[in-house]
């Protein structure tokens, strides 16, 4: 519940604070002037990422998304989590 709560309460910091905080956009390099591409996933990331911080999680928040999915689509779950796993195994290897 906790996850879930500082999860959303960055959603509202996100939304109260829309002119400096800029995870719903991703700005693209095109020479001098740029574009501006809206991805909201990265909002999303930014919450469990922020619900990780403030909670001192040693452990991945997107693992309750693999759980959530897991209840209506286990085939989908195992493949996110298998996912999930080589990402951590990449990251240790380059760390």
């Amino acid at each position: 519940m906790d996850v879930v709560l500082c999860h959303e309460f960055f959603h509202f910091l996100e939304t109260r604070d829309s002119k400096t905080v800029f995870t719903r956009t991703y700005r693209e390099p095109l020479g001098f002037l740029g574009r501006k591409v809206c991805l909201p996933p990265l909002a999303e990331i930014a919450a469990m990422g922020f619900a990780q911080e403030m909670l001192g999680l040693e452990w991945s928040p997107f693992l309750l998304d693999c759980v959530m999915l897991y209840a209506n689509n286990m085939p989908s779950a195992l493949a996110m989590l298998e996912r999930l796993e080589r990402s951590a195994a990449e990251c240790a290897r380059s760390a």
